[in-house]
C-alpha cells in the first residue's frame, strides 16, 4: 500500500485555523495503513531500522484536530534528511527544523493536510518525549480529561486562534505532564520506549540475498 492509496476520509486541516472534533476510532485504523505504507517506502529508500509511532491527540481518546500525526525515528540525521527529500520528489510538501524534517500529506485539491510525519533520530529525544507523553496520558485518565478540558477552553476563549498560538497555549501542560511521567517511570522503562527495529520486509530481503564469499 502507498500513502496516496489510503482513504483519508473525514481528515484534513487548514493551518490557518484550529478545528477540534470528537475522537474517531477510524483514526487508529488509518494510522495502521500509514504505518504499512511508510514501512514499505522506508525499506525501498534503503532504511532498514526505524520506529513508527502514532502521536498527537488523534492517538488519544479525546477531541482532536482531524490530522494524523506520525513520528518516524531513524538512525541518523542524514537519513532523516534523505527521506524528506525522497518524499518531496514524490510530490509531498515538507520543511526541516533543527531536529527533524516534517512531511505533510495533502491528497486533495483543496490542499488540506491529512497527516504530518515527523522524522527524528534517537539522539534528538523527540520520540522518547512524544511516546512518553502518550503512555502517561493513557495510563492516567484524570490527566487525560484535564487535557481535553484545556483544549476546549483554549478554543472557547480564543476565537480564531491559529495553530502556533494553540500549540503554545498547551505547551505548559504538556511539559508538566512530562515531568510527572519522568517521576513516575524508571529510567529503564523510559529508555525502552525507543527501540529501532528492522522491518519484516528488510529481514526477508536479507535472507533472500545470496551471501558473497571470497575464495581467494
Amino acid at each position: 500500500m502507498k500513502l496516496k492509496q489510503i482513504n483519508f476520509k473525514n481528515l484534513g486541516v487548514n493551518f490557518n485555523s484550529v478545528e477540534l472534533i470528537p475522537h474517531d476510532p477510524q483514526w487508529a485504523e488509518t494510522f495502521g495503513e500509514i504505518k504499512e505504507a511508510l514501512t514499505a517506502d522506508l525499506t525501498d529508500f534503503g532504511i532498514d531500522k526505524f520506529q513508527i509511532e502514532h502521536i498527537g491527540s488523534t492517538a488519544l481518546p479525546i477531541i482532536a484536530k482531524p490530522l494524523i500525526d506520525v513520528e518516524v525515528c531513524v538512525p541518523s540525521t542524514d537519513e532523516a534528511k534523505e527521506i524528506t527529500k525522497n518524499f518531496a520528489s514524490c510530490g509531498y510538501s515538507f520543511w526541516t527544523t533543527a531536529d527533524h524534517g516534517v512531511v505533510n500529506v495533502t491528497p486533495n485539491s483543496q490542499g488540506n493536510v491529512v497527516s504530518s510525519m515527523y522524522f527524528s533520530t534517537p539522539d534528538g529525544g523527540s520520540l522518547k518525549s512524544t511516546v512518553l507523553f502518550k503512555k502517561f496520558m493513557l495510563e492516567h485518565l484524570e490527566y487525560l480529561k484535564e487535557y481535553e478540558m484545556l483544549k476546549k477552553s483554549i478554543i472557547r476563549n480564543n476565537p480564531g486562534i491559529k495553530f502556533r498560538g494553540y500549540t503554545e497555549m498547551k505547551s505548559a501542560f504538556i511539559q508538566k505532564m512530562l515531568k510527572e511521567a519522568r517521576a513516575t517511570y524508571t529510567e529503564k522503562e523510559i529508555s525502552e520506549l525507543v527501540s529501532l527495529k528492522k522491518s519484516a520486509t528488510a529481514i526477508r530481503r536479507e535472507l533472500l540475498t545470496p551471501a558473497l564469499f571470497d575464495f581467494r
